[in-house]
């Protein structure tokens, strides 16, 4: 591709961002988006049959001026852009109906790779639905199948699926809701550049995107298109995950759901996707990936929980505190081991990324099971 070709490609996903459908069809019916862009207004009229507001945008100068910037932008932050016509673009998206002109990818990582895993959920789980998504992400691990797991970044299961990638040594993907200049949510800035990585952050939107509901509708296609199969651990009658599976359904891709208590208010969603036959029941990992026809082999487990922290008699007592309860806030925590809140804030964060605890919604923790 020529550098005029990309920032023709750069603009057109500007100008389509919400409307990837329009630019997919300008790109079947000219080849590339250059020509569009070497019309002058009449013969855009003349070729379209009436006037349509991006005319203006094509016409103008600025418009190709801005995606040069963009570029140079991009490549100073080691961001690639990745344009549909690119060998690199993921075939996987190209199969769907509404792949992006472009994608912009920040991380060394195959999209088209063997096997890829999304792994989605609410932003509010309960301690089942994360130590089930730890243990989802392990098992895949020991089982020889090894996927890329692609979630979006958020708060909840999304962000543990990432977290137990990376502690398992698998590539991880976040697909996010705005650009790769904004990270969102920001409370994650840390995560995703140990993703960047150990995998990927990738995105359609350009810089100075504003964060709209509607993004993330169109996030969670690129997460749905980029996947073999989609799991949904856990999620509400309505939400976000539940998007991405329908997706995933819709391209035909497959899609499980982990089953809950027909009472669990974070259950409703699964079960409802497994009642309506647009997921398979999860039972366990080696089901699915047999299901899936993914060949694995088993390999040994080499690491082992351990009950308490040698060596570091602050962190043995946050060890045992959460021992006697099956999870606690940070403010029980500071009430029962006596240790100042700065430092107590540091050791959870580093037990944490030991795979000592995890973290819950609301600033509570509790022991990771082994």
């Amino acid at each position: 591709m020529t550098n005029r070709e990309l920032q023709c490609t750069v603009a057109i996903n500007k100008i389509f961002c919400y409307n990837p459908r329009l630019s997919n069809a300008l790109f079947d019916e000219f080849g590339s988006f250059e020509p569009l862009f070497n019309m002058t207004y009449s013969q855009l009229k003349e070729r379209f049959g009436k006037h349509y507001h991006f005319f203006d945008l094509l016409c103008d100068k600025n418009t190709i001026d801005w995606a040069e910037d963009e570029i140079r932008w991009a490549s100073s932050e080691r961001i690639k852009i990745i344009s549909r016509s690119s060998p690199e673009y993921p075939t996987r998206v190209v199969e769907c109906a509404d792949p992006p002109a472009l994608l912009y990818v920040k991380g060394d990582i195959d999209l088209n790779r063997k096997r890829i895993i999304s792994i989605v959920g609410t932003r509010m789980p309960t301690r089942y639905g994360i130590e089930s998504c730890r243990h989802i992400v392990g098992e895949l691990k020991e089982n020889g199948s090894d996927p890329a797991v692609v979630s979006g970044l958020a708060y909840g299961i999304d962000v543990s699926a990432h977290k137990a990638a990376l502690d398992n040594g698998l590539d991880t993907i976040a697909v996010l809701p705005g650009g790769l200049d904004n990270i969102y949510p920001a409370a994650h800035n840390e995560i995703s550049d140990r993703i960047a990585r150990h995998g990927a952050l990738v995105t359609e939107f350009p810089r100075y995107t504003d964060t709209r509901k509607i993004n993330f509708v169109q996030r969670n296609r690129i997460i749905a298109a980029l996947s073999d199969v989609t799991v949904v651990v856990e999620s509400k009658e309505r939400g976000g995950a539940l998007i991405t599976a329908e997706l995933a359904h819709s391209y035909s891709r497959e899609v499980f759901a982990l089953p809950g208590k027909i009472s669990d208010i974070c259950s409703q969603g699964c079960n409802n996707l497994i009642a309506k036959n647009i997921a398979n029941i999860f039972t366990s990992v080696n089901n699915m990936t047999e299901y899936l026809g993914w060949e694995s082999k088993p390999k040994p487990k080499i690491t082992q929980g351990k009950l308490f922290c040698q060596g570091n008699t602050d962190k043995e007592k946050i060890v045992v505190a959460l021992n006697n309860e099956s999870e606690l806030t940070k403010n029980d925590l500071f009430r029962l081991c006596n240790l100042g809140l700065p430092l107590l804030s540091s050791l959870l964060l580093e037990m944490e990324l030991e795979g000592t605890i995890i973290s819950l919604p609301g600033d509570r923790y509790c022991i990771l099971r082994h």
